[in-house]
């Protein structure tokens, strides 16, 4: 999912208006609207002002764009297979799942 689409979709799902999503950045309604188009591009800092502003989680806004610019999160996957084995009381899979995750906070730790 694009930046643009996710801010849409955060906006909807919060049944905000486009000025809302703006209410403390510097930003018209206009040049605002024509992001969420994906006509403009916006800066860094004012989206996580945004998403700060308008009490979106980051990391969840984050794992939706992700994947679209090339990037995989391999604990976001792994917290989703961990739950799916809980549910299904796959305790095999859990231990799997377990030593993939001690593995890579290892590999973490290490850089």
């Amino acid at each position: 999912m694009k930046i643009s689409e996710a801010l849409r979709k955060e906006r909807q799902d919060r049944n905000l208006k486009q000025k809302d999503m703006i209410k403390h950045l510097a930003i018209s309604k206009s040049h605002y609207s024509q992001i969420e188009h994906g006509k403009h591009r916006i800066y860094a800092d004012n989206l996580l002002k945004m998403l700060a502003d308008n009490n979106i989680d980051y990391q969840h806004f984050f794992d939706e764009v992700a994947p679209r610019y090339g990037f995989r999160n391999e604990n976001s996957e792994l917290q989703k297979e961990m739950s799916q084995a809980f549910y299904e009381a796959d305790l095999k899979k859990a231990e799997i799942l377990k030593d993939k995750i001690f593995q890579l906070n290892i590999n973490y730790m290490h850089y």
